[in-house]
């Protein structure tokens, strides 16, 4: 069984890992790479132990970039007995902390007033403590498993999983765990969560004309993630809780309230701005075009017109709600596109195409 969390400092993505207590110092073995040791001597905690929903965190000061969370009491204890010496902030130190935090915060305040909540919130996102994005992604993909049915088809997600890497720069925000989940629903959308958990809705993909068309979205929702956009969009909703959470270490319970994010969530102009300027400035580097989002938001402004069930008209509608006007970006990517649509006529785009429809839904609520 794993027992900690571990960042080597290189990927922002966590490894779940075993701990060892040797003569040399504290073992860590991670995803089959080689175990790393740190002496105890040069540990420091950044915490007094683990409380409800917060860990401990250990660090090194071999490593001032890798970072280890313990989530076990006894295992904490364990790691005590083992380095006496274990070096931790002090009371004092945290009262500081705290002071400076609050002044901080009230500055932060003042500085709202006068230039602007939108602004500060865009320059804060990527201090959003990693943990907190962790428990809100968590949280929101067990509300949006209960509500919507997953579609456990894996040629499909693997088809999205290699759009998404290639259009995806490394230095994006969770670059090596961003996740595709398909769910199965006659939605025209896509949206992304905390930790780059990206979510397609199958009837999407099965009206897409081009596989440049679903490059096309799902660039757009990584370019959310790129500038930080969901961190800003939580920092403007939901600031004060997520502030209090930190402070007070109460975690999943204070964020509890945040179950419901996915279902709210909305961007200004200029984030959708931003997001179809780096998705041009991607797929300009890869074989799709932009003509795809352009031909995707000509027939979302014409909805009904294109769509005869109920089901497709709501889908279409659900997209409307939560974008700006698709006309008027429909001319942009027009104007952007440097190269024809790729061929739609491919095993992929047929794998897309019929996401859902052969393979079995996983339905995460209960049935009558």
């Amino acid at each position: 069984m794993k027992q900690a969390r571990f960042f080597d400092g290189k990927v922002a993505r966590p490894y779940q890992a075993d701990l060892q207590f040797t003569a040399l110092g504290l073992g860590i073995s991670y995803d089959g790479n080689k175990p790393v040791i740190w002496p105890y001597s040069s540990l420091i905690a950044d915490d007094y132990g683990p409380r409800p929903g917060q860990p401990v965190l250990i660090t090194s000061t071999l490593d001032n970039q890798a970072r280890l969370y313990i989530h076990d009491h006894a295992l904490w204890q364990r790691l005590q007995e083992n380095a006496p010496n274990l070096r931790r902030k002090s009371i004092f130190k945290a009262s500081w902390f705290m002071i400076t935090f609050l002044f901080l915060g009230a500055l932060a305040f003042i500085a709202a007033l006068f230039f602007g909540w939108p602004r500060l919130s865009q320059a804060m996102a990527p201090f959003v403590p990693l943990w907190v994005e962790e428990q809100i992604g968590d949280i929101n993909q067990a509300a949006i498993r209960n509500e919507y049915k997953i579609c456990e088809d894996e040629n499909a997600q693997k088809v999205l999983k290699d759009i998404v890497y290639s259009v995806t720069p490394e230095q994006t925000p969770h670059y090596d765990s961003l996740t595709i989940t398909i769910l199965d629903s006659p939605e025209a959308n896509a949206f992304v969560m905390p930790m780059g958990h990206i979510y397609v809705f199958s009837g999407f993909l099965n009206r897409a004309t081009s596989m440049d068309e679903i490059a096309g979205v799902l660039t757009h929702e990584v370019g959310h993630v790129y500038h930080y956009h969901i961190n800003k969009q939580l920092i403007q909703d939901f600031g004060f809780q997520i502030a209090v959470s930190a402070m007070t270490g109460g975690g999943a319970e204070n964020l509890a309230s945040l179950a419901g994010f996915y279902s709210s969530l909305h961007y200004s102009r200029r984030d959708e701005r931003e997001a179809d300027q780096f998705a041009i400035q991607q797929l300009k580097k890869t074989r799709y075009s932009p003509r795809g989002l352009a031909d995707f938001f000509e027939r979302a402004a014409k909805g009904d017109e294109l769509l005869g069930t109920s089901d497709e008209r709501w889908g279409w509608l659900s997209y409307l709600s939560t974008h700006p006007d698709p006309r008027q970006r429909a001319r942009y990517f027009i104007e952007q596109s440097d190269k024809p649509l790729a061929v739609t006529a491919s095993k992929e785009f047929d794998i897309l195409k019929n996401a859902c429809q052969s393979a079995p839904a996983h339905a995460t609520k209960d049935t009558p």
